[in-house]
């Protein structure tokens, strides 16, 4: 709670974001509300503390007004669409557990598991963690306790190979565990780019349960695509009890942007992409609703 009073109304003076009453009795100027949060960083603090005060209060506001009527066809960047496809079929498969260690090549599954946390408040959980080695653990640690897997996410480079520890163990142990791994596209391997090393079955095939190098996001493939992988990625690591290992590349624009690709001053690139084409296969309407 605090002094607030903007736009939205003089009710939201002392507004306790765990109160559906102050929102619901304010006189809503616009028919859009767009809901931002901030911290305010005091002694004892920590990144993650503040992080999951901001997202549970903005997870509170946002379930009382009516969802965006955008869906999966409204996108116009591959990655973004893919991502939260992928995403949303991993938590249809009950796994709501995530630790991302922070980088530049998984943004986009890092928009769609913090979406997914807005979308289904109190049960998609997520923690930041900086040391992918660590990370790896704390997700070895959650399935040991809870009996299914979690899912760590990298980006590329030498952030994977930390994860090696962690992989070895749970399939010592018998623990299921989901590593998704963020790589830079085919046309960038072993050309000497930045923050990249050969990723493809980097853990060996006597650790993981099964290994899939995901191609990048395109309307060339459609989304049953992602979400067969994502539904046998868990299913597997349920059922053979351990380490399963998705590769995904991803193109820029990593960011949710369109228009000119990032980095890429040839003519004609720009981001394309055909919604409708990479939806339309057989039950998606089902999938959907």
């Amino acid at each position: 709670g605090g002094g607030y009073k903007n736009n939205i109304g003089s009710s939201m003076q002392r507004f306790n974001p765990n109160s559906q009453s102050n929102i619901l009795e304010s006189d809503l100027p616009e028919s859009k509300v767009a809901v931002f949060g901030g911290a305010g960083v005091v002694d004892g603090s920590t990144v993650q503390g503040e992080w999951t005060e901001i997202s549970h209060k903005m997870g509170v506001f946002s379930s009382l007004f009516p969802s965006s009527p955008i869906t999966l066809q409204s996108y116009s960047i591959p990655n973004v669409a893919w991502s939260t496809a992928f995403i949303e079929e991993l938590v249809r498969c009950g796994v709501t557990q995530f630790y991302i260690c922070p980088g530049s090549r998984n943004t986009p599954l890092t928009a769609a598991i913090f979406k997914s946390m807005r979308s289904n408040v109190g049960v998609v959980r997520a923690i930041s963690v900086h040391d992918e080695r660590g990370a790896g653990f704390r997700a070895l640690g959650y399935a040991r306790q809870n009996g299914r897997p979690a899912v760590v996410v990298t980006s590329s480079g030498t952030a994977v190979a930390n994860l090696y520890p962690s992989v070895v163990e749970a399939s010592s142990d018998g623990v299921p565990l989901l590593v998704l791994t963020a790589d830079r596209p085919y046309e960038n391997r072993d050309t000497g780019s930045n923050q990249s090393i050969d990723q493809v079955k980097i853990f060996s095939s006597s650790y993981v349960r099964w290994f899939r190098d995901v191609p990048p996001p395109s309307d060339d493939v459609p989304v049953s695509l992602a979400l067969s992988d994502a539904n046998h990625a868990v299913t597997l690591s349920k059922q053979l009890m351990g380490p399963v290992h998705l590769n995904i590349q991803f193109r820029e624009n990593l960011a949710p942007d369109g228009g000119p690709i990032r980095n890429d001053n040839r003519i004609g690139s720009t981001t394309k992409f055909h919604n409708l084409r990479f939806t339309d296969v057989p039950g998606f309407l089902r999938w959907s609703r």
